[in-house]
């Protein structure tokens, strides 16, 4: 099924979600405990940041399907992410440099500017000295750690994608398994992968839900002809299973996957997507953004609708100036790959 442009509903929900992510920081950037939604033992951010690897699986599934082409991939992936990345890391450093009046520690700015560049393949550096000291939380941007995670899971799902269809499918299946072994083992350590510094307990959360969403996209076609059945009978297995208090099992994680997944490809909210999708502006510029609001507005709900106001704006501006615009490349960027890596094109199966 190939997703059409203003026939789905994602962009909105991708909207609701960073915005559901920036209320849910506003709290502990004002030294406030973080809201928790009752059944999902999460915090509402960590809930609408669930919501984004689920959208993201089927998508990226659904664009592996459509396309047999690693370069294509990459730099779809990469135009992205990257451009605007760099320019809200960028941003961010001058801004807070220029307001803390912070010039003796320059050198740190630069280093959170060449570091946080390629927080999508390493863990970013949260702190800058001289910035935002005694505030009730001193990152610059605590946003950006699940950028490396986002990416780790593109890479990963390309590489299960190359197998025989069969095998991809069971394969998910696999790794849904071990990433609910890594969720229930709780453990805060590191897993190094090549440049990546993966915490395990989010590995196997964010896991989970991102591979859902894929599976739930390797079964489409045949999902979609019993849309309501599925939405309906979803909608009863993830109510009954918040309500009895099992809301962390395999049933719950791909039960509330199908019910994301069905509203987002529905005609609701479709119209709501000509304006662009300022989603991932809005989730990697809230944090400074709301950083600042903080100290100048000291009323907390004001600070947070000025914030909010100021990021969507952000949000829009940048999806215009630099996302869209840079996928326009896409193509032309596949092919400068294609030429650096000074080797055939890898043909992933065709479906």
């Amino acid at each position: 099924m190939k997703l059409q442009k203003y026939n789905n509903s994602f962009d909105f929900v991708r909207f609701l979600a960073a915005s559901a992510v920036l209320v849910s920081h506003h709290f502990p950037l004002s030294g406030k405990s973080e809201p928790v939604v009752p059944g999902f033992n999460n915090t509402l951010g960590g809930v609408a940041v669930s919501i984004f690897f689920v959208m993201s699986g089927f998508l990226i599934y659904q664009s592996l399907t459509r396309s047999n082409d690693i370069n294509d991939f990459i730099a779809a992936r990469l135009l992205r992410i990257v451009p605007n990345l760099i320019f809200a890391v960028i941003l961010s450093s001058v801004v807070m440099l220029l307001w803390f009046d912070n010039y003796i520690n320059i050198k740190y700015h630069i280093y959170y500017i060449f570091n946080n560049t390629f927080s999508f393949i390493q863990q970013p550096m949260n702190d800058i000295p001289g910035v935002l000291e005694n505030r009730p939380n001193t990152s610059v941007n605590g946003s950006l750690w699940t950028l490396q995670f986002e990416f780790f899971m593109y890479i990963l799902l390309f590489c299960v994608f190359l197998l025989r269809k069969e095998l991809s499918i069971l394969s998910i299946i696999v790794l849904i398994t071990i990433f609910l072994k890594f969720k229930f083992s709780g453990s805060q350590e590191n897993l190094r992968i090549l440049t990546f510094q993966l915490n395990i307990y989010y590995l196997g959360l964010l896991g989970v839900f991102f591979f859902s969403g894929a599976l739930i996209a390797a079964f489409w076609d045949i999902l979609k002809i019993k849309f309501i059945f599925m939405t309906i009978s979803s909608l009863i297995f993830t109510s009954v299973l918040l309500v009895t208090g099992n809301g962390e099992t395999i049933i719950f994680y791909i039960s509330f996957s199908v019910i994301l997944i069905c509203f987002c490809n529905t005609k609701l909210f479709s119209k709501f997507s000509k304006g662009g999708d300022a989603s991932y502006g809005i989730y990697i510029y809230a944090f400074p953004i709301q950083q600042l609001c903080i100290i100048v507005v000291p009323n907390f709900w004001v600070s947070m609708i000025v914030a909010f106001i100021i990021t969507v704006a952000m949000g829009y501006a940048t999806w215009h100036t630099f996302e869209a615009r840079f996928l326009k490349f896409r193509k032309p960027f596949s092919q400068f790959i294609l030429l650096m890596l000074r080797k055939p094109k890898v043909e992933v199966r065709s479906t």
